[in-house]
């Protein structure tokens, strides 16, 4: 139980940043590039779950990457309010845009 909350918060709070979570995912793939075994240009990307999401957020921010597979990611990035209680519920639309610094969408075409 203590995992599933510490993973549930991290998850969240990273919901409540897209600009910080956007960077992260595109500091590992440039990290992931320099591997000896990896392509410097051509990338893919596979998540499950907030992997998955997280994939969705590469889509949005940009990322040069020429393809994606996300098993069960959820197609919005709105963060939980009320966690753990019996009022858990996802952000509305308007709460996201007063409360949270949302990053662009610049979907790489």
């Amino acid at each position: 139980k203590r995992h599933y909350r510490g993973a549930f918060n991290t998850m969240n709070d990273l919901l409540k940043r897209p600009k910080f979570l956007r960077a992260l995912i595109a500091a590992n793939l440039e990290k992931a590039r320099q591997h000896p075994a990896a392509h410097k240009e051509y990338a893919a990307s596979i998540g499950y779950c907030f992997g998955g999401q997280t994939i969705l957020e590469q889509v949005r921010a940009g990322h040069k990457i020429q393809g994606v597979v996300s098993f069960h990611g959820l197609l919005q990035s709105y963060p939980l309010v009320n966690l753990f209680t019996s009022g858990q519920r996802r952000m509305t639309e308007e709460e996201y845009r007063s409360q949270v610094d949302t990053a662009p969408n610049n979907y790489n075409s």
